[in-house]
Formats: structure tokens, sequence, C-alpha cells
């Protein structure tokens, strides 16, 4: 049999697989059985071949709906979203749930099905490297940004020991001690941004922590077809902005109730967070997994 999460084969008896660490309880995939030989004069598929999980790449409005055409689609989405709002786990844990998802649709595993929420400390495991790997990258970007400043604090002190006032050559200055590092820091980020989804993606493929730091790689598959990148980026974006001015209008009046609107306020934002994170995890594994070609091996 294989394992839910990394899909390894291991033995049918076993519990966890010896491969993720990951409990086997109540989730695993088996090869099917032999099929009984038919009767004389009977047809061995009586509803028809069984239909295998489609290689075709999806078109975008499907890969946005993917996520919801799991018959238990709103249980799996509730509870994940309670974990999400645990503090300090949660976000590990929604990054988990997110990455095997990913496995999912790229390996053409039962993509159709959102992945099982029963292995808590699974999806901490799945997601720890994940997360990690993004914080680095925020170390990376605070730290640039912040080397960014020095000059400009020091030019901005020696012109206040030069000068007997503030004045508009100290407003300018400033300004400018303000400016340019935020534009740096704004330019490193946006540049993150747009690698993002891939550095997901891409860890998803082996669960290897180097794998999140393969810019190269992810350049060369994005660069593939970079056009249909920035349209599914832009149409994730407008998903994201229509969604959020819905639910600021909803916040807006649950505001008004004391307690339970906070509580509401809270659970409704998790709910959110992770229906717009299935979207876009449906949306770039299926480009990585249309694309994929161009990275050979």
């Amino acid at each position: 049999m294989q394992c839910t999460s990394c899909f390894a084969e291991i033995p049918d008896d076993s519990e966890k697989c010896p491969e993720c660490g990951v409990s086997l309880e109540g989730e695993v995939y088996s090869a099917p059985p032999e099929p009984t030989p038919p009767l004389p004069g009977q047809d061995q598929y009586p509803g028809g071949q069984p239909e295998p999980e489609s290689e075709a790449p999806l078109e975008l409005g499907e890969m946005i709906l993917r996520p919801f055409k799991d018959p238990g689609w709103f249980q799996k989405v509730l509870i994940v979203a309670l974990m999400s709002i645990i503090p300090i786990i949660g976000p590990i844990v929604l990054m988990g749930y997110q990455v095997r998802y990913v496995r999912r649709i790229i390996f053409r595993q039962n993509s159709r099905e959102l992945p099982g929420y029963d292995d808590f400390g699974g999806l901490i495991m799945t997601g720890l490297y994940l997360f990690l790997a993004n914080l680095i990258y925020m170390t990376v970007i605070l730290t640039v940004s912040g080397i960014a400043f020095l000059p400009f604090i020091g030019g901005l002190a020696a012109l206040e020991g030069m000068s007997n006032g503030p004045g508009e050559a100290m407003c300018g200055a400033a300004l400018a001690a303000f400016a340019i590092p935020m534009l740096i820091f704004f330019t490193i980020f946006s540049i993150l941004l747009f690698f993002g989804p891939m550095i997901m993606v891409f860890y998803s493929r082996n669960m290897e922590f180097g794998d999140a730091f393969k810019l190269g790689d992810m350049w060369r598959l994005i660069s593939s077809d970079l056009g249909n990148y920035i349209i599914l980026s832009l149409s994730l974006f407008g998903i994201g902005l229509g969604a959020g001015l819905v639910a600021m209008v909803l916040f807006m009046i649950l505001g008004f109730i004391p307690f339970v609107g906070q509580l509401a306020i809270m659970f409704l934002s998790g709910l959110l967070s992770v229906g717009l994170g299935l979207i876009g995890c449906s949306v770039f594994s299926e480009f990585y997994f249309k694309n994929k070609d161009v990275l050979g091996g």
C-alpha cells in the first residue's frame, strides 16, 4: 500500500509511514483488489469501466472550484480553520494541510478530494519545514532592508548636526531616509510574493527543505508560461480582494456584537484564509503539473 502523505510504498500492516512518520489510521491508499472474473455472458464492469484520474490539465474555473467538489469539503475546511487559529501552531498546521493537498494534485493521487485532518501531529511535521523556509525568506528581506536604512540614518544624523532647525533640507533628508529603504523592502517582498506559490509547490514535491530555495528552477518553470502565471496570479488577487471586501463588511456588522461577534470574526477569518489558500494550492499546483516537463527528470 501507499502512504497518504508521501506516497511511499510501505508494508500493509504499517500504522505509521516509516518515511515521513504520518499516522496511517483511517486514510490509506491500497492497491485495488483484483476483479473477480465475470460469469459467462456477464459484463465484468456492469456500470462501465472505472474512470482513472485524468492526466489532462484543468481550466481556470475547474481549478478554482476543485477544492469544493469534495462532498465533505465544508467539514474539512471548518475543522482545519479551527486548527489554523491556534496561536503559533495554527499557521504550521495550515501549511502542512496545504502541502498534502498540493501533493495530491501534482501526483494525481485522489486530487478530487481534500486530505483528512485527523493526523494533527503529522500536519505539524509536514508544515514545519515550509514554515521555517518562509521564516528564512522573511529574515533575509528584513535584514537587507535594515542594512539599507543605515547609510540614510547616518546621513540624516550628520545633516541634523550641521543644521540649526528642521528646514526643508532636513525634511527632504528624512523623507529619503524612510522612502528608499522602504522601496527596497517592497521590491524584495514583491519578488517573494511572485515566487511564493512555487516555493510551496517545489517543497511539496519531495518534501525536501532545500527544494524551497531552488529559485532558478522555479523561474525556469514560471518563465515557460509567464503570461498564464501572471493571469492566474491576478485572478487569485481579484478573488481574494472580492472576498476580503465582503468579509470586511460582514466583520463591521459583527463588530457591534459583544464577545460573540469577536469570536465569529476570528473563526470566519480562519475559514476565509483556509478557503483562499486551498484555491491557491489548486491553481498553482495545476500550473506546475501542466509545465513540469520543462524541468526535465
